[in-house]
Protein backbone atom coordinates (compact mmCIF):
# COMPACT_ATOMS: atom_id res chain seq x y z
CA UNK A 1 0.00 0.00 0.00
CA UNK A 2 1.10 3.53 -0.77
CA UNK A 3 0.22 6.37 1.56
CA UNK A 4 -0.87 9.53 -0.24
CA UNK A 5 -0.87 12.78 1.70
CA UNK A 6 -3.30 15.16 -0.02
CA UNK A 7 -2.43 18.77 0.81
CA UNK A 8 -4.70 21.65 -0.07
CA UNK A 9 -2.61 24.66 -1.06
CA UNK A 10 -2.38 27.62 1.30
CA UNK A 11 -4.79 30.54 1.11
CA UNK A 12 -4.58 32.50 -2.13
CA UNK A 13 -5.58 36.08 -2.84
CA UNK A 14 -8.75 34.82 -4.54
CA UNK A 15 -9.58 32.51 -1.60
CA UNK A 16 -9.39 35.57 0.63
CA UNK A 17 -11.62 37.54 -1.77
CA UNK A 18 -14.19 34.72 -2.10
CA UNK A 19 -13.65 34.24 -5.83
CA UNK A 20 -13.75 31.02 -7.86
CA UNK A 21 -10.22 30.19 -9.04
CA UNK A 22 -10.61 27.01 -11.02
CA UNK A 23 -7.69 26.66 -13.41
CA UNK A 24 -6.87 30.36 -13.43
CA UNK A 25 -3.11 30.39 -13.06
CA UNK A 26 -2.58 33.82 -11.52
CA UNK A 27 -3.87 33.92 -7.90
CA UNK A 28 -0.84 33.77 -5.62
CA UNK A 29 -0.55 32.86 -1.96
CA UNK A 30 -1.29 35.40 0.74
CA UNK A 31 1.01 35.77 3.74
CA UNK A 32 -1.39 33.49 5.61
CA UNK A 33 -1.14 30.98 2.75
CA UNK A 34 2.65 30.93 3.04
CA UNK A 35 2.39 30.33 6.79
CA UNK A 36 -0.12 27.52 6.17
CA UNK A 37 2.29 25.85 3.72
CA UNK A 38 5.13 26.13 6.26
CA UNK A 39 2.89 24.59 8.94
CA UNK A 40 2.06 21.69 6.60
CA UNK A 41 5.77 21.15 5.97
CA UNK A 42 6.39 20.94 9.72
CA UNK A 43 3.59 18.35 10.08
CA UNK A 44 5.00 16.25 7.23
CA UNK A 45 8.63 16.18 8.40
CA UNK A 46 8.07 13.14 10.63
CA UNK A 47 6.09 11.26 7.97
CA UNK A 48 9.16 10.61 5.80
CA UNK A 49 7.68 11.48 2.39
CA UNK A 50 9.66 10.22 -0.57
CA UNK A 51 8.09 12.22 -3.36
CA UNK A 52 6.31 15.57 -3.80
CA UNK A 53 3.86 16.12 -6.64
CA UNK A 54 2.02 19.39 -7.21
CA UNK A 55 -0.60 20.95 -9.40
CA UNK A 56 1.03 23.24 -11.94
CA UNK A 57 -1.17 26.19 -10.91
CA UNK A 58 0.66 29.05 -9.12
CA UNK A 59 -0.97 28.76 -5.68
CA UNK A 60 -0.20 25.03 -5.46
CA UNK A 61 3.32 25.41 -6.86
CA UNK A 62 4.12 28.14 -4.34
CA UNK A 63 2.84 25.91 -1.52
CA UNK A 64 4.85 22.95 -2.84
CA UNK A 65 8.04 25.03 -3.05
CA UNK A 66 7.74 25.94 0.64
CA UNK A 67 6.95 22.33 1.59
CA UNK A 68 9.67 20.92 -0.67
CA UNK A 69 12.35 23.16 0.80
CA UNK A 70 11.56 21.91 4.32
CA UNK A 71 11.33 18.26 3.23
CA UNK A 72 14.30 18.45 0.86
CA UNK A 73 12.15 17.22 -2.00
CA UNK A 74 11.91 18.73 -5.46
CA UNK A 75 8.26 19.42 -6.43
CA UNK A 76 7.14 17.65 -9.61
CA UNK A 77 4.38 19.54 -11.46
CA UNK A 78 1.48 17.43 -12.74
CA UNK A 79 -1.56 18.96 -14.49
CA UNK A 80 -3.67 15.98 -13.33
CA UNK A 81 -3.64 17.64 -9.89
CA UNK A 82 -5.30 20.83 -11.14
CA UNK A 83 -8.49 22.24 -9.69
CA UNK A 84 -11.72 21.73 -11.61
CA UNK A 85 -11.94 24.05 -14.62
CA UNK A 86 -14.90 26.32 -13.86
CA UNK A 87 -15.07 27.82 -17.36
CA UNK A 88 -17.01 31.11 -17.47
CA UNK A 89 -17.44 30.98 -13.69
CA UNK A 90 -13.74 31.51 -12.97
CA UNK A 91 -13.40 34.83 -11.15
CA UNK A 92 -17.06 34.77 -10.07
CA UNK A 93 -18.23 35.12 -6.45
CA UNK A 94 -17.86 31.66 -4.92
CA UNK A 95 -21.25 31.63 -3.18
CA UNK A 96 -23.03 32.37 -6.47
CA UNK A 97 -21.04 29.73 -8.35
CA UNK A 98 -21.68 27.04 -5.72
CA UNK A 99 -25.42 27.74 -5.79
CA UNK A 100 -25.55 27.34 -9.58
CA UNK A 101 -23.14 24.35 -9.67
CA UNK A 102 -25.35 22.34 -7.32
CA UNK A 103 -28.09 22.40 -9.94
CA UNK A 104 -25.93 20.55 -12.49
CA UNK A 105 -25.65 16.79 -12.86
CA UNK A 106 -22.20 15.24 -12.39
CA UNK A 107 -21.80 14.69 -16.14
CA UNK A 108 -22.66 18.29 -17.13
CA UNK A 109 -19.72 20.49 -18.04
CA UNK A 110 -19.61 24.03 -16.73
CA UNK A 111 -20.31 26.70 -19.36
CA UNK A 112 -17.42 28.36 -21.17
CA UNK A 113 -15.11 25.34 -21.49
CA UNK A 114 -15.41 24.07 -17.92
CA UNK A 115 -15.18 20.50 -16.64
CA UNK A 116 -17.83 18.20 -15.25
CA UNK A 117 -17.35 16.39 -11.95
CA UNK A 118 -16.92 13.21 -14.00
CA UNK A 119 -13.99 14.87 -15.82
CA UNK A 120 -12.37 15.67 -12.45
CA UNK A 121 -12.89 12.10 -11.21
CA UNK A 122 -11.39 10.74 -14.43
CA UNK A 123 -8.23 12.84 -13.93
CA UNK A 124 -7.99 11.57 -10.34
CA UNK A 125 -8.30 7.92 -11.45
CA UNK A 126 -5.61 8.45 -14.09
CA UNK A 127 -3.25 9.82 -11.43
CA UNK A 128 -4.00 6.94 -9.06
CA UNK A 129 -3.18 4.43 -11.79
CA UNK A 130 0.19 6.16 -12.30
CA UNK A 131 0.95 6.12 -8.54
CA UNK A 132 -0.12 2.54 -7.83
CA UNK A 133 2.84 0.71 -6.33
CA UNK A 134 4.91 3.88 -5.79
CA UNK A 135 7.17 4.05 -2.77
CA UNK A 136 5.51 6.33 -0.27
CA UNK A 137 4.45 8.36 1.41
CA UNK A 138 3.79 10.65 -1.56
CA UNK A 139 2.74 14.25 -0.93
CA UNK A 140 0.23 15.66 -3.43
CA UNK A 141 -0.24 19.44 -3.28
CA UNK A 142 -3.54 20.13 -4.95
CA UNK A 143 -6.90 21.87 -4.64
CA UNK A 144 -10.03 21.59 -2.54
CA UNK A 145 -12.31 20.31 -5.27
CA UNK A 146 -9.98 17.50 -6.31
CA UNK A 147 -9.47 16.40 -2.70
CA UNK A 148 -13.23 16.51 -2.07
CA UNK A 149 -13.85 14.29 -5.11
CA UNK A 150 -11.01 11.94 -4.10
CA UNK A 151 -12.31 11.31 -0.59
CA UNK A 152 -16.03 11.97 -1.02
CA UNK A 153 -16.18 14.79 1.52
CA UNK A 154 -16.60 18.56 1.65
CA UNK A 155 -13.79 20.83 0.49
CA UNK A 156 -10.95 20.72 3.02
CA UNK A 157 -9.51 23.89 4.52
CA UNK A 158 -6.50 25.63 3.00
CA UNK A 159 -3.29 24.17 4.37
CA UNK A 160 -4.87 20.87 5.44
CA UNK A 161 -3.47 17.35 5.04
CA UNK A 162 -5.77 14.44 4.15
CA UNK A 163 -4.05 11.01 4.26
CA UNK A 164 -5.37 8.11 2.19
CA UNK A 165 -4.04 4.64 1.40
CA UNK A 166 -3.71 3.47 -2.17
CA UNK A 167 -4.02 -0.31 -2.44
Amino acid sequence: MTELLLVRHGESTWNAAGRVQGQTASPELTDLGRRQAAAVAAKLLGRGPRRLLTSDLVRARQSAEIIGKALRLEPEADPLLRERHYGAWQGMNIADAVRVARSLADHQRLPGGGESLIDVRRRWRTLLAELRGALGPVVLVTHGNLIAEAVGAADPKNGSVTPILLA
